[in-house]
């Protein structure tokens, strides 16, 4: 699967998103997932291996949305849609499959108030580093069509 290169469509999904999230009351983290040189692995095949086995590990879907920039080695900026988020076990499957550390495990507690500031964070204010960004299939609707 390939990223997505648009700044501004990436805001659009950040914020489309969180608005369904907090309408129907769901929580939302924001994680960020450093890159490694030891690995040999491109960072966004083993983001996908890792949330398939976060799924496995938890036990629920995760809908996500996850930007990548050239920080550093690489970063994942991303936001996960689950009902529960340990940093352990995110920090051990990520340390598993590409080396690389959790920086940021933590639950967005305002998610109306916090849609434009995290958008423009995932977006813009990086938009020097930014490479592309991807969406679960189900990040606008758990039903699976756009709300409107």
């Amino acid at each position: 699967m390939t990223l997505n290169p648009s700044v501004g469509r990436c805001r659009g999904c950040v914020h489309l998103g969180l608005s369904r999230i907090a309408r129907c009351g769901e929580r939302v983290y924001r994680v960020d997932l450093t890159s490694s040189v030891s690995s040999g692995n491109s960072i966004m095949d083993d983001f996908y291996l890792f949330i398939s086995a976060l799924e496995q590990e938890l036990g629920c879907s995760i809908e996500y949305l996850v930007v990548q920039t050239r920080e550093g080695n690489g970063v994942l900026h991303c936001l996960f849609n689950c009902p529960f988020l340990h940093k352990d076990i995110v920090s051990n499957l990520w340390s598993r499959f590409h080396h690389g550390f959790v920086v940021t495990c933590k639950c967005v507690d305002d998610i109306s108030g916090s849609k434009y500031k995290i958008g423009s964070y995932l977006s813009f204010s990086q938009s020097s580093f930014f490479v592309g960004f991807d969406v679960s299939r189900n990040w606008f609707s758990k039903k699976g069509y756009y709300d409107e």
